[in-house]
């Protein structure tokens, strides 16, 4: 997937402080055995990504970053697939009201091999579903 963003005036927002930060959703899906990396890059601002899985039970954290290294403003999360899913990577700025346009890529990569390592990674996904479970129950993840 690859696409072109733009963040501006009448833009979704989400309200911190009486502040605005512009926001875009971009949703896609992925399948287990899978390792996804998302690249948000901008000229025009100082990008933060944050990604979501859509369950049955509703939207779960997964991860968020606000810089790829301390030489850029660019984002980029990397995850592996642990359940086939729906997901959505929200695009917002570091600094509220900040627009203009960016690109977001990802990319797939499939980490499944032999059947042994499939196995093996259903165990790791049952265990991460456990874990899940309990941390849900334990906080709550707020963008900010």
């Amino acid at each position: 997937m690859f696409g072109l963003g733009r963040l501006e005036n009448g833009d979704r927002f989400i309200e911190k402080d009486s502040l605005e930060y512009y926001y875009d959703v971009w949703p896609f899906s992925a399948q287990v055995g899978n390792q996804i990396d998302i690249i948000v890059e901008s000229e025009d601002f100082d990008s933060m990504v944050a990604l979501f899985s859509l369950t049955e039970d509703g939207t779960v954290f997964e991860a968020v970053n606000n810089n790829i290294n301390s030489e850029t403003t660019d984002s980029l999360i990397s995850v592996d697939v642990m359940r086939d899913s729906e997901f959505i990577v929200v695009v917002v700025p570091v600094e509220a009201e900040e627009q203009g346009s960016y690109t977001v890529a990802l990319r797939s990569t499939s980490l499944l091999g032999s059947e042994q390592q499939q196995e093996e990674l259903n165990q790791v996904l049952d265990e991460a579903v456990e874990l899940n479970e309990v941390l849900l129950e334990i906080h709550k993840y707020p963008l900010f």
